[in-house]
């Protein structure tokens, strides 16, 4: 069988995004682990499984490239919503994902390049704890933005080469069984942040929506005369992250764009 797809990719985070209903006979965790691969497959950071919103929300799923799913994506929340407000001829929609609903405001701005206005979750502050990295303690911040983050802030942009290491270091700690996306934070300004990301799942990405909302908040919570608006800058490009004074949804505005679309015949190991 073939089956259609297209592909997305949000400040350098991309996916492959396929049908919900054209995939109900497939195993949706190996699927993704082979239409993710970069050589034998389409190749994606993540597998978006989605359906078209109507009067309801549309359902959204996200599969990192190792084929787990995870709970929420803001970089693939917004390349869904911008491929179903280019395929229906609409501005605003809702997408459901496993923490909640989603509403999205989408307009167009380049061939090809759409921006997103969307809320992602609200993100919840777990205490802090200390994992060692060599012979060195380093303090880890750690929050849910509808999945788990682990943050740590360095006062110079020069230590983001550290990445990998402390990623390890962090997956390898008991508090973080159950795996966790590692990021390195830098306060460049009032309002501005630099971050590296290493999803679980998947490594080191270009950009990490999700975890940009919670280091916003961690960042904010940090300083004094925090703003309530955070430029956060990453490999992959900027996102503006809105943070709610009353512990709702963090608010992100960012681009999403579209890099192709055909059709792919999926591994017979795929069929359930």
């Amino acid at each position: 069988m073939e089956l259609s797809f297209a592909s997305w990719h949000g400040l350098g985070n991309d996916y492959v995004i396929v049908s919900s209903v054209e995939c109900a006979h497939l195993s949706s965790e190996l699927l993704a682990v082979a239409i993710c691969d970069r050589r034998r497959g389409i190749g994606a950071d993540g597998m978006l499984l989605v359906s078209e919103p109507t009067d309801s929300p549309g359902e959204f799923r996200i599969f990192n490239a190792d084929g787990s799913e995870a709970e929420l994506c803001g970089n693939g929340l917004r390349c869904a919503a911008a491929m179903w407000a280019d395929r229906l001829g609409i501005d605003d929609l809702r997408m459901t994902s496993a923490v909640g609903t989603h509403t999205a405001h989408v307009r167009a701005v380049d061939t090809h390049v759409w921006q997103v206005e969307m809320d992602l979750a609200p993100v919840v502050l777990e205490p802090s704890c200390e994992i060692c990295v060599g012979e060195e303690t380093i303090q880890v911040h750690r929050a849910i933005a509808g999945n788990p983050h682990a943050v740590v802030l360095v006062d110079e942009v020069s230590e983001s080469g550290r990445l990998a290491v402390i990623a390890a270091a962090v997956r390898s700690s008991i508090m973080f069984d159950r795996g966790v996306n590692v990021h390195l934070a830098c306060r460049t300004d009032h309002g501005h942040v630099s971050m590296w990301s290493d999803e679980r799942g998947v490594g080191a990405v270009e950009a990490c929506a999700t975890g940009a909302a919670a280091v916003a908040v961690i960042v904010s919570g940090a300083q004094s005369n925090a703003a309530s608006t955070w430029s956060v800058r990453m490999p992959g490009g900027t996102l503006k992250m809105t943070l709610p004074s009353d512990g709702g949804s963090v608010h992100m505005a960012g681009p999403a764009e579209r890099i192709c679309s055909g059709f792919w015949n999926p591994p017979a190991n795929a069929t359930l």
